[in-house]
């Protein structure tokens, strides 16, 4: 039997952007984890303070913290230990209309969109640990008269416009609004051993890669109502160098698909041999 053997590009971003900066605990700044205290300004306030000191870690201590849109910084790691949960708030006003972000897409045909954590434009950013993401999907209404994004206002429970250096690894994500997480026009991006489940509304998606390049997801699980694994592209970039290796994903529509609006691109499926 001849055996190929392909040499892949692997993305590394290294755990010292992070390390030799501070650390900022939620707590520090306010954060209540008793799963009624509103937490968005106490967490925005850690992330800005770690920005504006050159960067580092947030903690996310154990605890279940409710909280609204919160916004990503260049060289800040959000880091989530162990027994620790962000709640999506079910409160629209504590997901404010994003601006419409410079990379046009036609899901933000409306005007932009709302996110649980949202950003656009941050280089070497990262969502780490083993702690959970949970959207509180049932409980997100449509908004009655939407003026942002694809769909009726629901929020996602990540969104990353025109990012670069991303990491997220380690985390639970679950029950979103609608898509679980959007990476749009990104490079650079490594997500590994994450959890997905995602069937508590509709236009549940597991991962939605659109329009990224040079994207590594590996040794995952994903489960979605809607596509579980999306590769397309919705504005003017396409998917390029993307590999998906040794994952698991099941879904009630397409576990994997492929291709739409898609501009052009390559891609490399890698499934473990049985």
């Amino acid at each position: 039997m001849r055996t190929t053997k392909i040499t892949l590009l692997i993305l590394f971003i290294s755990a010292t952007v992070w390390a030799q900066h501070g650390i900022y605990n939620i707590v520090d700044f306010g954060a209540v984890g008793d799963s009624s205290t509103m937490n968005t300004v106490s967490i925005q306030h850690a992330i800005n303070d770690c920005f504006e000191s050159g960067g580092g870690s947030v903690i996310i201590p154990p605890g279940k913290y409710i909280s609204g849109t919160i916004v990503m910084k260049s060289n800040v790691e959000l880091h989530f230990e162990h027994n620790a949960t962000l709640l999506a708030s079910i409160n629209h006003n504590d997901f404010p209309l994003q601006p419409l972000p410079e990379y046009r897409s036609h899901k933000d045909q409306l005007g932009g969109f709302h996110a649980l954590i949202y950003a656009e434009g941050a280089d070497n950013i990262a969502i780490t640990g083993l702690g959970t993401i949970d959207g509180r999907g049932k409980l997100q209404m449509p908004r009655p008269n939407p003026k942002a994004g694809d769909i009726d206002g629901r929020p996602r429970n990540i969104l990353l416009i025109s990012c670069k250096n991303i990491l997220v690894e380690g985390i639970e994500m679950r029950n979103s609004g609608v898509w679980n997480q959007h990476y749009l026009n990104c490079e650079d991006v490594t997500i590994d051993k994450i959890s997905v489940y995602n069937h508590s509304n509709r236009n549940n998606d597991g991962i939605d890669i659109d329009g990224c390049r040079r994207v590594v997801l590996s040794n995952s699980i994903l489960d979605s109502d809607d596509d579980c694994i999306t590769l397309k592209s919705t504005g003017a970039a396409p998917c390029e160098d993307i590999v998906i290796t040794n994952c698991v994903a099941s879904s009630f529509c397409n576990a994997i698909k492929c291709g739409q609006n898609q501009v052009e691109g390559f891609v490399i499926f890698l499934f473990p041999t049985v």
